[in-house]
């Protein structure tokens, strides 16, 4: 009896699976139609919220400061780095890859992973940067999944931060917040 009860519970965990995976698929399938077709007004929108999120901010501290966007998401990074060469007219040569890693990883295999990603040379990765390694069991950042972190820097950028700050705060009042 015990050996019929575990197999029935296998079932219907491979019947609920299944379910909660089709169900998942129509879910992104309808979001996907109500997003539609981007046009260049949203893909500027979306990549100056992007940068909002996950870019560097000037501090009334320090004056000059850069576009900086750092991320270990490979499709924000790619949208990004779209969005900066698309929308910013920003030439490849005017930006900077720096790929920030634990310790002990495979160098040259996130090297490889990123430059892939983003149909750049290997090369292109200027500075390895190491995060210092701190072993805690809650981390699921290692392994296979594991990526690090890719920071693009932009040459010369300074007034291309402060309009993107204004792009910003132009949603900001146009939401009315």
């Amino acid at each position: 009896i015990t050996e019929k009860r575990v197999q029935a519970q296998k079932r219907g965990a491979t019947a609920k699976r299944q379910q909660r995976l089709e169900l998942i698929a129509k879910i992104e399938k309808d979001a996907s139609i109500e997003v539609g077709r981007l046009t260049e007004k949203v893909f500027w929108m979306v990549g100056a919220a992007l940068y909002w999120a996950e870019g560097n901010k000037q501090k009334p501290h320090d004056v000059s400061c850069g576009v900086k966007f750092s991320n270990s998401d490979p499709l924000m990074v790619k949208y990004f780095y779209k969005w900066l060469t698309d929308i910013c007219n920003i030439s490849v040569q005017d930006l900077i890859f720096e790929l920030y890693v634990h310790k002990g990883c495979d160098v040259g295999a996130l090297k490889k992973f990123w430059s892939k990603e983003l149909s750049l040379d290997v090369a292109d990765f200027e500075k390895i940067r190491f995060k210092p390694n701190k072993f805690k069991s809650y981390k699921k950042n290692t392994g296979e999944e594991y990526h690090g972190l890719v920071r693009i820097n932009v040459k010369r950028s300074t007034n291309l931060n402060r309009k993107i700050m204004g792009w910003i705060e132009a949603v900001n009042n146009n939401a009315g917040i």
